[in-house]
């Protein structure tokens, strides 16, 4: 039973890294177009 929810918890750290990871290089990319954006202009 606790081996079943160690388990759980480590997928569920993998899923919330990578979702974090994702979102990061996604604000990280927004704000880089942003800012060749106000600069060209």
């Amino acid at each position: 039973m606790n081996r079943k929810r160690e388990i759980f918890k480590m997928k569920f750290l993998i899923t919330f890294r990578e979702i974090f990871m994702s979102k990061t290089m996604e604000l990280a990319t927004i704000s880089t177009q942003r800012g060749f954006t106000n600069g060209a202009g």
